[in-house]
C-alpha cells in the first residue's frame, strides 16, 4: 500500500488523531503516520507530550512502529527536558542501543548530568539485553573525561 501524503497541509493536532483519517486527496493515512508527521513539525515540549500521550493511547507498546516512535520522541525530549527524557525511556520495555544513546549523550553533554550518563551506561551493561556500540563509548566517555578533569 502507498500512502500518498500532502506535505503542504498541516498535521491535525495530535489530540484528534484517529487509527485512520482521510487526508485531503480522499487518501488513507494510518495513525503511524499521522503521528511520524506530527513528530516532524513538532517544535515544542507542549506539542511532544501531545504525540507522546497519543502514540501511548494509540500504538501496541512493542510494535516495531511504535519503538521508532518512542526512539524519535525520546530524541526530541533529551534535547528540551532530560527529566522527560528519562520518563519516556523508562516507559520503554525493551530500549534499544539508540534510545540507550540518546540518553546518554544527552546526560554526557549536560553539565549537572555527567554521572548519570555513567550511571546509565552502567545500567545498559547491567540489564544486558542491549550492548554498547561504537556510538556509545565517546558519550561515556566524554562524560568520564568531564568527572576526571574535576579531580
Amino acid at each position: 500500500m502507498v500512502l500518498a501524503l500532502s506535505l503542504t497541509a498541516p498535521p491535525p493536532p495530535p489530540q484528534n488523531l484517529s487509527t485512520t483519517t482521510n487526508n485531503k486527496n480522499g487518501n488513507s493515512i494510518s495513525n503511524y503516520s499521522l503521528l511520524l508527521l506530527s513528530l516532524s513539525e513538532c517544535n515544542n515540549m507542549s506539542q511532544l507530550k501531545q504525540i507522546h500521550a497519543q502514540t501511548l493511547r494509540t500504538t501496541l507498546p512493542h510494535h516495531h512502529h511504535s519503538l521508532f516512535l518512542f526512539s524519535r520522541i525520546l530524541n526530541f525530549a533529551s534535547s528540551a527536558d532530560l527529566d522527560y527524557a528519562y520518563c519516556v525511556f523508562d516507559q520503554i520495555g525493551t530500549p534499544n542501543s539508540f534510545m540507550w544513546n540518546t540518553l546518554i549523550r544527552a546526560c554526557a553533554k549536560n553539565v549537572d548530568s555527567k554521572l548519570q550518563a555513567i550511571n546509565l551506561y552502567k545500567r545498559m551493561l547491567e540489564e544486558g539485553n542491549v550492548m554498547p556500540d561504537k556510538h556509545t563509548f565517546p558519550f561515556a566517555l566524554k562524560a568520564c573525561a568531564y568527572l576526571f578533569a574535576l579531580l
